[in-house]
C-alpha cells in the first residue's frame, strides 16, 4: 500500500511540475515590454550587461529574459534580411537568364558575311583557336629548321624577329591587331572607364589650384587610390576638369567624337591630325555603345614655338543610361607608330561625360589628365601657359567645343575669306600679318594728320 501510495504521489508530483516548467519556458511579454525592447533594439542591438540590468528593473523582467529576447530578435532580423536578399538575387538571376537566352537567340541567327552560313559560337570558336595555335607552332618549327639549314649553308646568322611576324598574325583580325593584344586593349579600356567614372563621381580626388583657382587632381589622393608605381623625377602632371552646356544633342556629339574626321572639325585649333588606326570592338546594335577604337592624334597650340603633342590612344565609348554617355581615352603604345618627339607624353584615363538636356543641348563634363616628361626646354613665353594646363586642358577643350557647336548649328555665310582664320600653326602668322597691316595703316594716318597740322 505504501509503495502504491508513493507511486501515486510520484505521478501527481510529476503532473504538478509539468505546467510550471511549460509556463516558465513560454513566457509571454506584455505589449508595453515589447514596445520598449523594440525601441532599445533600434538604437543598439547588443546591449551590455549594465544596460540589461537597467532594463530588467525598468520592465520587471530578469536579465536572462532580456538577453534571450535580444538574441532571438537578432536572429529574426538576420533571417528576414537573408530572405529579402534571396528574393532580390532570385529576381536578378531570372533577369540575367532572360538576357542570356536573348543573346543566344541572336547568336544563333547570326550569319557570316563572307560565306553566308550561320556563325559557330561557344565551343567551336575555342576549337578553331586551338587549331590555329597548333598550325602556328608547326610553322614556327618549320621556319626554325629552314633558318638553321640556311645558316649552315651560308655561314651567316639569320634573325627570326621579322620572319616570324607573318605567322604571329595568324590570329590577327582584318585590322592587323593580334588577338592577345586585342584582349589586353579591351581590358585596359574597361579599367580606364572605371577609373574615369570614379574620378568624376567623387570630389575627394580634386582640389583648387593655388595659382589660378582651377580644378586640378589631388595627386596624393590619386596615388593612394590608383597607384602607378615610381615616377621619374622629371615627370610633371597636367590635369583639369570643367563643365559646360553646348548647343548640340548628345547622339550627334558622340558621333563627332568617335569619327576621326568629324573630331578634327570640332577641335580645329587643337587637333591638327587625327585618324583611326583600328576598330578593336564594334558597337552594339549598330550604335556607338561599347565601341572601342585605336586612334592617333596630334595636338598643337597656334604657335611654331610650341611642340606638337602626339598620342596613340584607345577611345572607348559607353552608354551609361538612356540620356548619358561616357567617352574615355587612355594611352596605348602601338609598335606600328613611332614618335620623334622631344617630350614623352602619356594620357591617363581622360575624356568627357555627356548628358542629354532639353532643347537639343548637352551638358558636357570634361576631364584631362596627362603626364609629361620634357626632354627639351619650353620657350619661356609659353612655359606658364603650358605647365598650368591651359594650353591642352579641359577649359580650352570646352571653349572650342562650345564655339564650334554653335557654328555648326548656326552657320554663317561670309562673302569674303578674309574672316576665316582656320586652324594650325600658320594661323598665328595670319593674325600677326593682319595686326601689322592695321598698325602700319594707323601710323600712316597719324603721319598724314601731322603734315596737315
Amino acid at each position: 500500500m505504501d509503495v502504491t501510495s508513493n507511486g501515486g504521489d510520484g505521478v501527481g508530483e510529476e503532473t504538478s511540475r509539468a505546467p510550471r516548467r511549460r509556463s516558465s519556458r513560454y513566457h509571454r511579454h506584455t505589449p508595453q515590454q515589447i514596445q520598449r525592447l523594440e525601441g532599445i533594439f533600434a538604437e543598439c542591438q547588443h546591449p551590455d550587461e549594465a544596460r540589461r540590468l537597467e532594463l530588467s528593473v525598468e520592465l520587471g523582467m530578469t536579465p536572462s529574459q532580456i538577453k534571450f529576447w535580444f538574441q532571438n530578435k537578432r536572429t529574426q532580423t538576420k533571417a528576414k534580411q537573408e530572405k529579402e536578399k534571396s528574393i532580390a538575387l532570385r529576381a536578378l538571376n531570372d533577369e540575367i537568364r532572360g538576357e542570356i537566352n536573348e543573346i543566344a537567340q541572336v547568336l544563333e541567327a547570326l550569319e557570316c558575311r563572307f560565306c553566308g552560313k550561320s556563325c559557330q559560337v561557344g565551343e567551336n570558336i575555342f576549337i578553331n583557336q586551338q587549331k590555329l595555335r597548333a598550325e602556328n607552332a608547326l610553322l614556327k618549327e618549320e621556319l626554325e629548321r629552314l633558318s638553321r639549314e640556311v645558316e649552315e649553308y651560308t655561314g651567316m646568322p639569320i634573325s627570326l624577329h621579322r620572319a616570324t611576324e607573318p605567322s604571329d598574325h595568324v590570329l590577327s583580325n582584318s585590322s592587323g591587331v593580334i588577338a592577345t593584344d586585342k584582349a589586353f586593349m579591351v581590358e585596359l579600356a574597361h579599367h580606364a572607364m572605371e577609373e574615369f567614372n570614379t574620378l568624376l563621381q567623387s570630389n575627394e580626388f580634386w582640389m583648387n589650384s593655388t595659382d589660378d583657382g582651377r580644378t586640378v587632381i589631388d595627386l596624393q589622393a590619386y596615388e593612394r587610390r590608383f597607384s602607378r608605381g615610381p615616377n621619374s623625377p622629371n615627370l610633371r602632371t597636367e590635369s583639369s576638369k570643367d563643365c559646360g552646356v553646348v548647343f548640340m544633342n548628345s547622339l550627334d556629339l558622340v558621333e563627332f567624337f568617335m569619327d576621326a574626321n568629324k573630331y578634327m572639325e570640332v577641335f580645329p585649333t587643337i587637333v591638327s591630325k587625327a585618324r583611326t588606326i583600328a576598330v578593336i570592338k564594334a558597337g552594339l546594335m549598330g550604335n556607338q555603345n561599347n565601341l572601342l577604337q585605336l586612334m592617333y592624334e596630334e595636338l598643337n597650340v597656334l604657335s611654331p614655338l610650341v611642340q606638337t603633342r602626339k598620342f596613340c590612344f584607345l577611345r572607348f565609348c559607353k552608354q551609361l543610361d538612356q540620356n548619358s554617355w561616357a567617352i574615355v581615352d587612355v594611352s596605348y603604345d602601338d609598335p606600328r607608330e613611332s614618335f620623334d618627339s622631344q617630350s614623352q607624353v602619356r594620357r591617363m584615363p581622360s575624356g568627357c561625360y555627356i548628358q542629354a538636356m532639353p532643347d537639343g543641348q548637352s551638358k558636357v563634363t570634361w576631364m584631362e589628365h596627362t603626364r609629361i616628361e620634357d626632354r627639351a626646354s619650353i620657350h619661356e613665353f609659353y612655359r606658364g601657359h603650358i605647365w598650368s594646363g591651359l594650353a591642352f586642358g579641359a577649359e580650352r577643350r570646352l571653349a572650342v567645343l562650345k564655339r564650334m557647336c554653335e557654328r555648326i548649328n548656326c552657320p554663317l555665310d561670309y562673302s569674303t575669306p578674309f574672316f576665316y582664320i582656320g586652324g594650325g600653326k600658320q594661323s598665328l602668322f595670319r593674325i600677326l600679318f593682319i595686326a601689322i597691316f592695321i598698325q602700319s595703316c594707323n601710323k600712316k594716318e597719324n603721319n598724314f594728320k601731322h603734315v596737315f597740322q
